[in-house]
């Protein structure tokens, strides 16, 4: 009897849960439930992946700069910042290709401007010019290539600048381009400098750098003692030079020299309307210094040369000038649009502090002006 008992009563049970699970009202609620966890992960994962687009897809897609038909994005400011401070190591210090990002958004323009101009009149670039290059600055040297095939060096230099586009996390198709328009600025500077003389006036330019709160009228009555019997140039040199390492807050390197900007011609500096036409030993008037307006300039020109030869630096800058100047008049002939905000200049910033890598391939000395001087 009891075993009976016990029979039904698991019966009973089983029953009472398959009557429990047949419950349309529970059964109804089991869906509003499942239902609402799918509609919850469902909002979830829409707002993680409009969070992703916003943050990860779209800034990278937003136009910053064009030129005419051609476009630009803050993703290729991004690669650009990051293969211009590499540049320096394929086409020497010399080559302008902008230290910030405000600078570099410039040059963009700029070399648009000049890669769509250029063949209008006859200059350009051609792969192989390029791959000369880069197989220039990546191969060994001929020691560490002693006793090697030439297929051998070959894909030794080629797996060298792969690792180098590894590094600097630009594809070689970008990097390539960047180069062929470091390049091609390079002839058009070359082209539009073909009118810098070598022959030039010239004065021996002296400055120091003081703070408008610091003791000028003190500096000036020390200078005008100090010259007081001064009849050559190099009295008035020695004069200044002692003077500015008392008294100047310049840049380290200008100080040690005693203010000495070396032989300048017209066109290199903009203060020059300032100290051009000064007379030997006079020190010029307080000049506001439009790098730093807590500070001010004096200039003094220790010598003048009507006619001189122009050092070859002097003469790199006063080509970089006229690009300058032809660039300026190209500009007013193509459509042009650029957004650069704070907005982009910090979305900039933070990419290039989170994908900062440093390169380190050892160049040749001075491969661009072997290039151009051979590829001309």
């Amino acid at each position: 009897m009891a075993k009976l008992t016990s029979v039904n009563s698991k019966t009973i049970s089983n029953d009472s849960r398959h009557a429990t699970i047949q419950d349309p009202n529970l059964k109804k609620k089991n869906r509003l439930v499942f239902l609402s966890l799918g509609f919850s992960c469902s909002i979830i994962l829409i707002i993680i992946l409009v969070g992703f687009v916003l943050v990860f897809v779209l800034p990278p897609r937003h136009l910053v700069v064009s030129i005419n038909d051609v476009k630009y994005t803050r993703g290729d400011l991004v690669e650009t910042v990051r293969v211009n401070k590499t540049t320096e190591i394929f086409l020497g210090p010399n080559v302008d290709q902008g230290s910030t990002i405000f600078d570099t958004l410039q040059k963009i323009v700029e070399n648009e401007i000049i890669s769509q101009s250029a063949p209008l009149y006859g200059i350009g670039v051609t792969n192989s010019e390029i791959d000369n290059i880069i197989e220039y600055v990546m191969k060994s040297t001929e020691d560490q290539n002693s006793g090697k095939t030439e297929q051998q060096i070959q894909l030794e230099t080629r797996e060298r600048y792969l690792r180098y586009l590894n590094q600097v996390q630009v594809d070689e198709e970008s990097h390539k381009e960047q180069l062929r328009k470091a390049l091609l600025r390079e002839k058009m500077k070359q082209w539009s400098g073909e009118t810098v003389p070598y022959v030039a006036e010239q004065v021996h330019l002296f400055r120091m750098v003081i703070p408008l709160s610091g003791e000028y009228e003190i500096m000036q009555t020390n200078y005008n003692d100090a010259v007081k019997n001064a009849v050559t140039s190099e009295d008035y040199e020695e004069a200044f030079k002692y003077i500015a390492r008392e008294f100047s807050e310049d840049a380290p390197v200008i100080i040690r020299q005693g203010g000495d900007m070396g032989w300048i011609p017209r066109g290199v500096i903009e203060y020059e309307r300032d100290f051009f036409d000064l007379d030997v030993g006079e020190l010029s008037s307080p000049i506001k210094n439009k790098d730093n307006p807590s500070t001010m300039i004096f200039f003094m020109v220790s010598d003048k040369e009507t006619a001189a030869e122009l050092d070859e630096s002097m003469r790199e800058k006063l080509k970089t000038n006229a690009l300058q100047k032809w660039v300026n008049k190209e500009r007013s002939r193509h459509d042009i649009f650029a957004e650069f905000n704070s907005d982009v200049y910090a979305w900039v910033g933070d990419q290039l502090r989170l994908n900062d890598r440093s390169p380190t391939p050892t160049p040749n000395p001075d491969p661009l002006q072997q290039f151009i001087s051979s590829g001309s």
